[in-house]
């Protein structure tokens, strides 16, 4: 699922971008944002879903908030 969505929204900022920029320097750089952004969110966005899963919890695989 988080794929698909992942996905179609590079798609359609791809676009976009593509639209607003007016040189090829221009948009390259807004593509390399758009993957940077997206590549950042899953490195932080997936350490932290993972205490909120249903899988979570004692006895199982250790997470980011098992400290806590």
């Amino acid at each position: 699922m988080t794929a698909s969505v992942a996905g179609s929204m590079e798609s359609l900022m791809s676009v976009i971008a593509y639209q607003l920029a007016t040189t090829d320097q221009q948009r390259s750089m807004l593509v390399a944002w758009i993957y940077t952004g997206f590549s950042i969110a899953s490195a932080v966005g997936n350490p932290l879903a993972v205490p909120s899963s249903p899988t979570s919890g004692a006895g199982k695989t250790p997470s980011l908030w098992s400290p806590l």
